[in-house]
């Protein structure tokens, strides 16, 4: 983990791939990996009213987002 708090994780022939937190580490390794898929885009910015949300996992041929360490309900709830 360096100072950023962010974990670094070698992805091979795939490139490189960053994670924010164990659990997204976890995911990458257990899951996007291990099921093969599509290298997801991590900690993708997406412009809101307000600010920025970072998506954990972006998909975005898929049109999916995965979102690991927390949870929202939509804006009519």
């Amino acid at each position: 983990m360096d100072n950023a708090g962010v974990f670094h994780s070698r992805v091979g022939r795939r490139g490189s791939a960053t994670a924010a937190s164990a659990l997204e580490l976890r995911y990458l390794h257990d899951v996007e990996r291990a099921h093969v898929l599509p290298v997801g885009q991590r900690q993708a910015i997406r412009l809101r009213r307000g600010g920025r949300w970072y998506d954990d996992v972006r998909y975005r041929d898929y049109r999916t987002r995965v979102e690991l360490d927390g949870w929202t309900l939509p804006d009519h709830v």
